[in-house]
């Protein structure tokens, strides 16, 4: 995916989202509508609160999404939790960028889209 920053000013999110391979977008989108995490290598991933008990390593409480990204993609950990209004709003952009190249595919995304929205809102 693009991003019109410099990459040292991203973010994990934005850096997430970069990584993130036009043909693979689909795949995490449907794992999102489920409120998993995708990951994109054992350095790249994002994961929803559901996936962790509170008792476990990496839980970090009941909202939000959480991205880390680590090197060797990156030269410093990169750590977030976005709310899940700033999740949606960025994965709208990554869709609508999305769509673009792939129109044939409006269909499924906007559905898998709107299932995403309807959970985290």
């Amino acid at each position: 995916m693009r991003i019109d920053k410099n990459f040292e000013d991203l973010t994990a999110m934005e850096l997430y989202f970069l990584y993130l391979n036009e043909d693979k977008f689909v795949d995490a989108l449907e794992d999102f509508s489920n409120m998993i995490g995708y990951g994109i290598s054992e350095f790249i991933g994002c994961a929803f609160p559901s996936e962790y008990e509170s008792w476990e390593e990496g839980y970090f409480g009941d909202k939000g999404v959480k991205f880390e990204v680590e090197p060797p993609a990156v030269d410093e950990n990169k750590y977030e939790i976005v709310k899940n209004t700033d999740f949606i709003d960025f994965l709208e952009k990554m869709t609508h960028q999305y769509l673009v190249s792939f129109p044939l595919d409006e269909s499924k995304v906007e559905l898998l889209l709107n299932k995403i929205k309807t959970t985290l809102c």
